[in-house]
This record gives structure tokens, C-alpha cells and sequence, in this order.
């Protein structure tokens, strides 16, 4: 039961959470977190990440997603892959996968705009805890919400994964957030974005918080989840922003700084605008 735990742990990683490992790193694969954000941006999106852990550990996340008119909604499709090197073996747990995503979007009002989308994503895994040493294939979904303004942001987002062998322990996870953008000078073109997560998992719930400070074009962010610290620096270029996140592992970044978390993520801004009657997402949590 403990293999199967700890597996279940490294496909949660994988498919659950994602940018945020252990709810230490901020959002920064949006199809795979919430599928309301597909399509949701002013342009078409193009979005890479990959995060790494004492060596032992990669997962690398590749998106694109637009809105379209006639679908009323965005559409996308993304890749997920990683791999874990057991530590002081020769194990290796992996899964590859492939998804696609919709998300219907539409305006409340003149001020209040809201977002509903689905992911749907199929995988094959590998690992030797669950007894079979062939490859196993895994089905992936998500289903979340999104209600936001020019200012404030409000998600909800549930996601599972079955997988043949871990039928009855596969790893569901429930995650609520919520984001206000505001401006303390009136003069100064700086913002700040403080920003609230709840997860709930395996049972147990973990609240986490983030603070955003952008100053023009650059963003730096610090933020505490599980107890354990993260930080973020990031710069807006003409077409794509470049986003580093550090972040404690299986422990604290002080006490364990083998376990420290790195991510790097990019996020590239296409040409052509989305042409619809519904506020985009340009708030820059993600």
C-alpha cells in the first residue's frame, strides 16, 4: 500500500499539480490547472514549463489554445510528460500524455465576465510499484470555472485521473482560488496582486497564498504553501514573458535544499487578436 501511495503521489504531481508542485510554485500551465483559462487571453497563447527537483524528477508541459467565434469559447490541446528517478535505485516512474480542452466563455454583465471548460486527456504510465511491469494506460479529466472582472479573479477546478492498477486510490484533487490586481499609486505603474489557494486532497486541505508585486514590464512574487516557501521573477519581453519559480520540495528550501523545486515557463503572445464580445483574461496571474 505504501508503493501504491507513493506512486499516486508522482501521478499527482504530474497531472494534478503541475505548476504548482505541492502547491509551492505558481500556475503556470493553465489547460492542465483549469481548463477555463483555454482561450481566455486577448491573443492566442502558446505556453512551455518545465520543472525539475534535485535531478530525480522533470515534468514538461507544452500548450496552445485561441478563442474561437464560432465555438463561442476557447479551444486548445497540450502535452504533459515527467519522469521520477526513485532515489538510491534505479526505478523510474514516467507517464506521457496528450489532452484537449474547451472552454465556453460569455459576459454577465458590462463588468462581470465568466468562463466554464472541460480537459479531457489520455496517457500511458510506468511504473514498477503497481505490480505490472508493462505500461499503463491512464485517462485524465478536469472541469473548472472562472468568474472574473478587469481586477478580480474567482476559480473553482476538480480534476481525477484513473489509472487500471491504482483503481481504487487514484489521486482527485479539488482547488479553489481567488486573485484582486490593484494599483496603490495613482501615479506609479505598479500593481499589486495577492492571490489565495485552497486544495484538497488524499482527505486533507492545504491553503496557500501568493504575493505579486509588478513594477512595469517585471514581476516578482513570493508565496508559502504546505508550509513551505516559494518565490517567483518575471519579465514581460514584445511577444512572450520569461517566469522562474523556486520552491521547497519534500521539504523546506532552507533545510532541503537538494528537494528545492525549479521552474522555468514561457509564455508566448501570437499576432492576431481574439475578435469577440467578451472581456479577455489580461490580468498576468498566470
Amino acid at each position: 500500500m505504501k508503493n501504491k501511495l507513493f506512486t499516486l503521489s508522482c501521478i499527482a504531481f504530474s497531472f494534478l499539480s503541475v505548476g504548482q508542485i505541492e502547491s509551492n510554485l505558481r500556475f503556470s500551465n493553465p489547460q492542465l490547472t483549469n481548463p477555463a483559462l483555454t482561450g481566455i487571453f486577448s491573443t492566442p497563447q502558446i505556453n512551455l514549463s518545465t520543472t525539475n527537483m534535485f535531478g530525480k524528477y522533470n515534468n514538461t508541459y507544452l500548450d496552445y489554445s485561441q478563442y474561437s467565434n464560432k465555438l463561442h469559447g476557447g479551444v486548445g490541446a497540450y502535452s504533459n510528460n515527467f519522469f521520477f528517478s526513485m532515489p538510491d535505485s534505479d526505478k523510474i516512474i514516467s507517464s506521457n500524455s496528450l489532452g484537449f480542452s474547451y472552454a465556453y466563455q460569455n459576459n454577465i454583465n458590462d463588468n462581470w465576465h465568466y468562463s466554464v471548460g472541460s480537459s479531457f486527456n489520455l496517457g500511458i504510465a510506468n511504473s514498477p510499484y503497481t505490480g505490472n511491469p508493462k505500461s499503463q494506460l491512464q485517462l485524465g479529466f478536469n472541469v473548472g470555472g472562472l468568474i472574473y472582472t478587469k481586477s478580480f479573479f474567482a476559480s473553482v477546478n476538480y480534476g481525477y485521473v484513473h489509472q487500471k492498477d491504482l483503481v481504487n486510490i487514484s489521486p482527485q484533487a479539488l482547488r479553489v482560488s481567488s486573485g484582486y490586481k490593484f494599483k496603490p499609486f495613482k501615479n506609479a505603474d505598479l500593481f499589486i496582486t495577492p492571490t489565495l489557494y485552497y486544495t484538497h486532497r488524499y482527505g486533507y486541505g492545504d491553503l496557500s497564498a501568493n504575493l505579486e508585486v509588478q513594477f512595469k514590464k517585471l514581476h516578482i512574487g513570493a508565496g508559502i504553501g504546505n508550509g513551505r516557501p516559494n518565490a517567483s521573477i518575471g519579465y514581460d519581453f514584445n511577444k512572450f514573458r520569461l517566469n522562474y519559480n523556486v520552491g521547497g520540495g519534500f521539504g523546506s528550501v532552507l533545510d532541503h535544499p537538494e528537494y528545492t523545486i525549479h521552474q522555468l515557463s514561457i509564455k508566448f503572445n501570437l499576432k492576431n487578436k481574439n475578435n469577440s464580445n467578451r472581456s479577455s483574461f489580461d490580468l498576468n496571474l498566470f
